[in-house]
């Protein structure tokens, strides 16, 4: 049994076999590139019990910056550190996290040839560890720490490690860095 799936592009609705294109994941591309579909494939365990429930199409995709929770930023912090972020603090926090994220898997892009980065992604988001993520911390909120460790008395590399943590924990993705999948582009 073929996976097929119906996907409408310009008015005209399309019969498109998923079996026939390169598979990456949630993502299937024709061998032309010039159509990208994302799939979410269920199956009650055999081959020939599969259906597609949703499905989104374009012809290429970027990377993004995932989206932070900023309420939920503020609460990890507060329940964390006992410390109530401002607005502009609160915003630093998950503009830093975001532009971190988005940095770290552009460059974990390049270790992948064509388009095997799709294959990493769950569902829309791409999300990875790296060997020091904390990288930078230290001076980008180096005030903040500063005013944090003379409430708490923690040392600096916690604090630290709290703060990425609720940036992290406000925003989708399984492991430390994260960004997103965009599909863009209208195929013919």
């Amino acid at each position: 049994m073929t996976l097929t799936t119906t996907i409408e592009t310009n008015g005209t609705e399309i019969e498109v076999d998923l079996d026939e294109l390169d598979k990456y994941g949630y993502y299937y591309l024709n061998e032309a590139r010039n159509l990208i579909i994302r799939a979410i494939v269920y199956t009650h365990g055999t081959k020939d019990s599969r259906w597609v429930e949703t499905s989104e199409i374009g012809t290429d995709y970027t990377i993004s910056e995932v989206e932070v929770d900023i309420d939920e930023l503020k609460r990890f912090v507060n329940a964390e550190l006992n410390l109530t972020l401002t607005d502009e603090e609160a915003e630093h926090i998950a503009t830093y996290y975001q532009e971190q994220g988005h940095e770290v898997v552009s460059h974990w892009m390049d270790d992948f040839s064509g388009d095997r980065i799709l294959s990493k992604a769950d569902y829309k988001i791409i999300s990875t560890d790296v060997e020091e993520p904390l990288l930078g911390w230290e001076f980008e909120f180096e005030d903040l720490i500063t005013r944090i460790a003379a409430i708490t008395e923690l040392p600096d590399r916690e604090i630290q490690w709290k703060l990425f943590n609720a940036a992290r924990s406000a925003s989708p993705g399984d492991f430390e860095y994260s960004a997103k999948v965009e599909l863009t582009g209208t195929p013919l």
